[in-house]
């Protein structure tokens, strides 16, 4: 039997100011016990489409990240000023680090870039620069 489980009973909600792993230490006021648990921070799935924060923009690198998706499985789709797509992925997770290469694997040129992200019930757009 665990001698630590009376620690982590009851339910308590933290906001995490960094994603990560973490592991917590915690000591029952009542009876003593000292008890550590893991805890895993992954980030957050925006609750709208404005949420989504594109970085940096205009970007002089080689990545672009979309952070805070609205959703799992929301879809980002990526055209050139001619409305050609670029990129589409389905993305699983609350980011995504586009790499700038094109669905064929090609490094995309200098331009600007209308992205838009497709969720189940929401939908919203917007536009990247990139600068070589």
């Amino acid at each position: 039997s665990d001698d630590t489980a009376g620690i982590w009973t009851g339910s308590n909600t933290y906001t995490a100011a960094r994603v990560g792993t973490w592991t917590i230490t915690g000591t029952h006021t009542a009876t003593g016990k000292v008890g550590t648990a893991t805890v895993i921070v992954q980030p957050a799935f925006g609750k709208r489409p404005s949420d989504v924060i594109v970085y940096p923009n205009p970007c002089k690198g080689t990545e672009i990240i979309f952070r805070n998706l609205p959703e799992e499985g929301a879809t980002i789709e990526i055209y050139d000023l001619a409305g050609d797509l670029v990129k589409r992925v389905h993305g699983d997770k609350a980011e995504y680090r586009w790499n700038i290469r094109d669905d064929s694997g090609q490094m995309v040129d200098s331009g600007v870039y209308f992205y838009a992200i497709i969720g189940k019930k929401e939908s919203t757009r917007g536009k990247v620069v990139i600068i070589r």
